[in-house]
């Protein structure tokens, strides 16, 4: 039950990176109007972005940790 757990959870995780990735570069291309917050946006979905990359490695750190533990 564990495994299906942890499929679950990194899924979660890389589809959370996916998209903040995605609006980032949605925005850095075509920027829309108006721009009065170009440079707080652009910042809160930097960091949003890291922190889901940093979210879904330790994700797979976790998995792979989880790997060397027997099972009952």
């Amino acid at each position: 039950m564990r495994s299906i757990e942890s499929v679950d959870d990194r899924l979660v995780n890389f589809t959370r990176f996916v998209l903040a990735l995605s609006a980032l570069i949605i925005i850095y291309v075509d920027p829309s109007e108006p721009d009065r917050f170009v440079k707080i946006t652009y910042t809160t979905l930097a960091l949003y972005t890291i922190y889901s990359a940093s979210v879904y490695a330790l994700s797979l750190r976790r998995q792979s940790a989880f790997r060397g533990i027997p099972r009952r």
